[in-house]
């Protein structure tokens, strides 16, 4: 999990003053790593509650239960919890951008939605 003595870094501030050219650099680098799902404890009940949740306001973009690559939304299933966790806080509190259409998505979803979604996508090792 890091040092939780610091405040969290976020890949947004680290990148902020990248060129255009370091940008596409860095992209091409990590595209061609695989992607590895992250051990990480979950709990059932919750990832199975996280899992309808998913089908019913994530799945159109974030396919496959948020496992597929190919989707241009990104990889969602195996990230860290933490990592997620912080993410879903940033999106909320509108530190972090993203799309209209996922903003109306993210507005529907209760703390007890969010929670079970990060189960869930944790589950997925």
């Amino acid at each position: 999990q890091g040092d939780t003595a610091r405040p969290p870094v976020t890949m947004c501030a680290v990148v902020a003053d990248l060129s255009d050219e370091d940008i596409v650099k860095i992209a091409a680098h990590y595209e061609a790593k695989p992607f590895v799902a992250a051990k990480q404890d979950f709990n059932a009940d919750l990832a199975r509650a996280g899992e309808a949740v998913h089908k019913e306001h994530c799945d159109r973009c974030h396919s496959d239960g948020g496992a597929n690559p190919e989707d241009e939304a990104g990889i969602l299933a195996g990230q860290q919890m933490g990592y997620m966790k912080l993410t879903f806080a940033q999106f909320a509190n509108g530190t972090r951008q993203q799309p209209n259409k996922m903003k109306e998505k993210m507005d529907l979803l209760s703390a007890d939605d969010t929670k079970a979604l990060l189960h869930y996508y944790a589950s997925q090792q």
